[in-house]
């Protein structure tokens, strides 16, 4: 991937999600901290659902042991090193800390034909975070996935970045511009 300064080894099944779709989910997105796996450094995407929004995001169907691979890996871990997400307290709950790392807070945000629609975020309070730009190799991932999951022009995608803390207000319009319509 471009701009990504390590490389990750995916989830250990290989399979292809059986299905991809746009899916808003209540509240929004802010970049906080500093990426150490991005070129440039920069803010990296932390969602909040307590914030208005919606929250522009893609849904993947995926198996349990990809979601636990994919979560491991967001949190600096080796993927079935340690045992997975209790699905049955997250689902009884509503959310689920596993372990720590920045992204170790696992939400129940919804259903789709019946099957839940979970994320992660940090699990830390935003009033502490340092609020944080992301860099223009993060920023043309985020908006190629705008552009794929939502079929958004680069209009309608500058909009939605720009309204966003982190980006709103540090990064200049004009070149956010030129960031998410080069390919």
């Amino acid at each position: 991937m471009p701009g990504r300064l390590r490389r990750r080894p995916g989830a250990r099944c290989p399979r292809l999600a059986r299905d991809v779709r746009w899916y808003p989910l209540p509240g929004s997105v802010y970049f906080a901290k500093k990426a150490t796996t991005w070129e440039g450094g920069g803010g990296v995407a932390f969602y909040d659902p307590e914030r208005a929004g919606p929250a522009a995001a893609r849904a993947y169907l995926m198996a349990r042991d990809q979601f636990d691979d994919v979560l491991a890996q967001e949190n600096n871990r080796t993927p079935g090193a340690q045992p997975g997400v209790d699905f049955a307290q997250l689902l009884g709950n509503g959310s689920v800390l596993w372990g720590t790392g920045w992204y170790a807070l696992v939400l129940h945000v919804g259903d789709i034909d019946g099957r839940p629609v979970l994320t992660f975020t940090t699990s830390e309070s935003r009033a502490g975070m340092p609020i944080n730009r992301p860099e223009r190799a993060y920023l043309k991932i985020v908006a190629r996935g705008l552009a794929e999951a939502r079929g958004c022009a680069p209009e309608g995608i500058l909009s939605y970045l720009l309204g966003l803390e982190g980006i709103a207000g540090r990064w200049d319009p004009a070149k956010l511009t030129e960031v998410i319509t080069v390919s």
